[in-house]
């Protein structure tokens, strides 16, 4: 029953800003968004492909959607938001680059209109 009512909301605007978190967190690290959501494991694809999952978690995006849009399961995305806090913690770079693209990626949101 769950499953039919995701199938029947509209997550327009909420694919729109994975798609935009998509574009920006790939220009970003130079990764090419068929790569991120590709079955690679890479270090430097996951990473990004982690990233993603977590700014989007953090914002409310469902679950559903991150993972439609990231072609996983929706069970990988606490386990990417996981990794992100951890490495933040005890990584000053990585944690200076994901505040940084939080807060880029939000300004853009803030364009996207409404629909």
């Amino acid at each position: 029953m769950t499953t039919q009512c995701f199938k029947n909301r509209n997550f327009s605007h909420q694919k729109h800003k994975m798609r935009c978190l998509l574009e920006y967190v790939g220009d970003f690290y130079n990764v090419n968004i068929d790569d991120i959501i590709s079955q690679t494991k890479k270090m430097h694809i996951v990473w990004s492909r982690h990233v993603i999952m977590a700014i989007a978690e953090e914002n409310k995006i469902p679950q559903i959607v991150i993972a439609e849009t990231m072609n996983r399961d929706r069970s990988l995305i606490p386990y990417a938001h996981k990794k992100v806090k951890e490495l933040c913690s005890v990584d000053r770079e990585a944690n200076s680059e994901v505040k940084f693209l939080v807060n880029n990626v939000k300004d853009k949101w803030t364009t996207i209109k409404q629909y």
